[in-house]
């Protein structure tokens, strides 16, 4: 089977669930989406430190779940059961760990974070 072509999206997802794995968290897709969007909620607020938070910010939902089941496809990440709420999230395998590593060796690959604009005011109360 050939091997996945690597490409900077899906390095930031191999880190993203990476680094949350290191600490024992194994996110879904949506939680992995909320991190590299730089969706700030009760669940990602711990998170914001991660170097991939909002790194992403153009990439959405359809594209990432493809991106995320080729990374499970070829080997990259696997699916851990959670017999508590019964169900599957995401952790790195040897080799995505492996091929990660690799890949942050010989490539630069910048971890900037997006500037979020803060949002408009849309609606006033006037009295």
């Amino acid at each position: 089977m050939p091997n996945y072509e690597l490409n900077v999206t899906v390095i930031k997802i191999l880190e993203t669930v990476y680094e949350l794995n290191e600490k024992n968290y194994y996110p879904n897709a949506h939680g992995v989406l909320k991190i590299v969007n730089g969706t700030i909620d009760e669940e990602t607020a711990p998170f914001m430190k991660l170097k991939t938070f909002s790194t992403l910010t153009s990439v959405k939902g359809r594209q990432l779940a493809s991106d995320i089941h080729q990374l499970v496809r070829y080997g990259y990440l696997s699916y851990q059961h959670n017999k508590s709420d019964d169900q599957m999230y995401l952790r790195i395998t040897f080799k995505g760990e492996s091929n990660l590593e690799d890949y942050l060796k010989h490539h630069r690959v910048s971890f900037k974070k997006a500037n979020k604009k803060k949002a408009e005011k849309t609606i006033a109360l006037i009295k």
